[in-house]
């Protein structure tokens, strides 16, 4: 959804220059991930059926953040392909869950950037998922990409259950960035998030600044927030607890986003 309201165009411009180095042998305007269709993936779901088969994973909270990593199957490539035409499109293949997310930060590539998309509210963990790929791709990212998946039910109705979800994985949030600020093979660390993405991304990046003060902002890259759903006045008080990463956030606004429609209503 985000993907339909956010301008990929902006989101270039801002994380232009920080893709890293360029694919050995691959074409100078393919993406990372259109060359290794597999996607990082950190999640607060509770798996279904084991993550073996779709949906993967559920609207309902695990009792611990999952990693794995999922493999992707891109669009067809060529002018007369389905993907020209709108009617082919990115696709999850299978999802191999890792044991523990040392394990899966092993097997970054030496030096590589890394973007993590953190999703909005009413999403399903497939949507999430691929969202994130349709970015990396669209952006030509040339790191590893990621996606940060919380429980949403994904029903338009259920905003108080998702809002909550958010929140209670800025913990999550919080160990994979120190886990990725900690490890000597990955780059720098380039954040999108949606919606209520914005501001558990927000929650998670105080907790690591007040943790590790301003040597965050050396690894830390560009942070976009699309279309936040954050308050105002919290949001102003976090900028002012967070340093200089604070520089770091550009915030697209999207008057038809409707992700947000509901939840403004509500508000």
């Amino acid at each position: 959804m985000v993907l339909r309201g956010l301008s990929l165009g902006a989101s270039a411009v801002i994380l232009g220059g920080c893709a890293g180095s360029v694919l050995s042998g691959a074409r100078f305007d393919a993406s990372e991930l259109s060359a290794n269709p597999t996607l990082i993936v950190a999640t607060t779901r509770k798996p279904v059926n084991g993550a073996r088969a779709r949906p993967w994973f559920g609207p309902e909270r695990a009792s611990a953040m999952i990693v794995a990593h999922a493999k992707l199957t891109p669009p067809a490539e060529g002018r007369l392909s389905l993907a020209a035409v709108g009617l082919d499109d990115w696709r999850i293949a299978a999802i191999e869950p890792v044991p523990r997310v040392d394990d899966l930060l092993g097997d970054l590539t030496s030096g590589r950037d890394v973007l993590i998309y953190v999703h909005g509210f009413n999403q399903t963990f497939e949507m999430a998922a691929l969202d994130a790929a349709r970015l990396s791709d669209g952006i030509i990212f040339r790191g590893e990409t990621m996606v940060f998946s919380w429980p949403s039910k994904a029903k338009l109705f259920d905003y108080a259950y998702d809002r909550e979800s958010a929140m209670w994985s800025r913990d999550a949030l919080e160990q994979v960035l120190n886990g990725l600020m900690a490890s000597p093979i990955s780059g720098r660390i380039h954040i999108v998030a949606h919606s209520i993405g914005t501001m558990l991304t927000m929650e998670a990046l105080r907790q690591v600044y007040a943790r590790d003060g301003e040597m965050v902002a050396d690894r830390i890259g560009a942070v976009v927030f699309a279309s936040p759903d954050i308050d105002m006045d919290g949001f102003s008080s976090s900028v002012e607890r967070i340093g200089p990463l604070a520089s770091k956030i550009t915030v697209i606004a999207a008057t038809n986003d409707r992700a947000l429609r509901s939840p403004g209503r509500m508000h």
